[in-house]
């Protein structure tokens, strides 16, 4: 009488493993650990608490940062009183020095410094109207982004506020005599059929493309004078002077395009957007390597290493530009596709070829 096998006694839901027997010195195959095993984590690792990113987790930063800007703002304020203080106190006892030693020289000093008071007020009545102009247009920018919203898609209102700010972005160009036949056509297709998302898009396809293609047209022309300039410059210092020079007059010009016409302090405002919008803290090697791609291997290995330097500047300034693209625009970019570095750096390569 043979025994059954035992496996035909066992529970049909728990099958044993299977042994392998074979001859002495015969290698066994592996055995697998069950899936469960593998899954199991420790009691104490399963009532841990689940922590959002960013949810909680970071201090509130706000009261030391109010706190910092009000220092800011009492230590500007007050070295700057102390300025003016000193400089009337110094012309005050010059007048009267002057006036002492004899009129006409007294006189002399005070028509000098009625003079200076005169175009220190010009300049900064400049600089005021500048900064309003740029208010305004960050005041129509950030209008134009509530009235975008999804809530706003179907909403009567703000359909009307659609049409009222594409007619005060228009009123921006109104001057411009290359936009006369695009202000014509924007005119001729507003109307109150459109809601306050078609209303903006129209306003970006016929009034501010032709002033995006321009804009885009002095970027690259400036990304291609600063390489070329930095590949010809002898000296690091004026590499760094070129730079400045040329970044700061494209951030004037593209500017000026979108209406904001920028004093001195306007342009240091823009600049500063510029710069962060542009993230040109990883610039240099993000752009070295995209020379190498472009350029490719063997023609980069055989370049220079000033004129690798220069493309590294050209898509510094290329950045740059287009933060104040997106810093001077009346309306974001939606409707119409934002320009890319990858399309200038490759515009700026094929103008370093050709040229």
């Amino acid at each position: 009488m043979t025994d059954r096998p035992r496996v035909f006694d066992e529970p049909a839901t728990t099958p044993p493993r299977p042994t392998v027997t074979g001859r002495p010195g015969t290698a066994r195959p592996m055995e697998l650990p069950d899936t469960a095993a593998l899954t199991a984590r420790p009691a104490e690792e399963e009532t841990l608490p689940v922590a959002l990113a960013g949810r909680g987790l970071m201090p509130d930063l706000a009261p030391g940062a109010a706190m910092r800007r009000t220092g800011r703002r009492l230590l500007w304020g007050g070295l700057g009183g102390l300025a003016v203080a000193l400089i009337g106190f110094e012309t005050w006892d010059l007048a009267t020095r002057a006036f002492a030693h004899a009129d006409w020289l007294g006189w002399m000093v005070t028509g000098l410094g009625v003079a200076t008071l005169g175009g220190l007020g010009i300049l900064g009545g400049a600089e005021i109207a500048a900064l309003r102009r740029l208010a305004r247009v960050d005041g129509l920018r950030d209008e134009a982004g509530r009235l975008a919203a999804p809530a706003a898609v179907h909403d009567p209102a703000a359909a009307a506020d659609a049409a009222a700010l594409a007619a005060r972005v228009a009123a921006l160009y109104e001057t411009r005599p290359g936009l006369a036949a695009a202000r014509a056509d924007f005119t001729a297709q507003l109307t109150d059929a459109h809601d306050a998302a078609e209303a903006l898009a129209l306003t970006e396809r016929l009034l501010l493309a032709p002033i995006d293609a321009e804009a885009r047209r002095l970027v690259l022309l400036a990304a291609r004078d600063t390489a070329l300039a930095t590949a010809a410059s002898p000296a690091a210092l004026l590499d760094a002077a070129v730079v400045l020079w040329r970044n700061a007059r494209l951030v004037r010009e593209v500017a000026a395009l979108y209406g904001v016409r920028p004093g001195r302090i306007a342009s240091l405002r823009i600049v500063r957007r510029s710069l962060g919008a542009a993230a040109v803290a990883g610039i240099g090697e993000a752009g070295q390597d995209t020379a190498v791609d472009a350029l490719g291997g063997g023609l980069a290995a055989a370049v220079s290493a000033r004129l690798g330097q220069g493309v590294v500047n050209g898509l510094v300034a290329a950045r740059i530009g287009l933060g104040a693209m997106e810093a001077c625009r009346p309306l974001p970019f939606r409707a119409v596709k934002r320009p890319r570095t990858t399309d200038l750096r490759r515009d700026m390569l094929r103008m370093l070829a050709g040229s």
